[in-house]
């Protein structure tokens, strides 16, 4: 029940979402390798609206787990540094000895 006394009802994305969490869980993606860590990221939707929604990001390495809060300012930078990663890395690497 919602504070103003009506059923909280889950999106259809909702994941995990209890009856004492306060917060809907969906869209989990995890990438890594072994030996190298993980990185999961999750949306989170505050179900009584008191906060607006973030990104969950986990990262993990070698045992050690450490979280992080993303608003959405900080997600759309995130998406443009990895955006502006990836053109890079799929950008043609010149040889040895070019240019001379």
């Amino acid at each position: 029940m919602s504070e103003v006394g009506r059923p909280v009802v889950c999106p259809a994305w909702c994941r995990g979402c209890g009856p004492n969490d306060p917060m809907h869980r969906g869209f989990l993606a995890t990438v890594g390798r072994e030996r190298t860590g993980w990185v999961s990221l999750q949306l989170l939707v505050d179900r009584f609206v008191r906060r607006e929604a973030a990104i969950k990001l986990d990262a993990t390495r070698y045992g050690m787990n450490q979280t992080v809060l993303l608003s959405p300012g900080q997600v759309d930078r995130l998406v443009e540094e990895l955006a502006q990663a990836r053109r890079l890395m799929r950008a043609p690497v010149g040889r040895a000895g070019e240019g001379r």
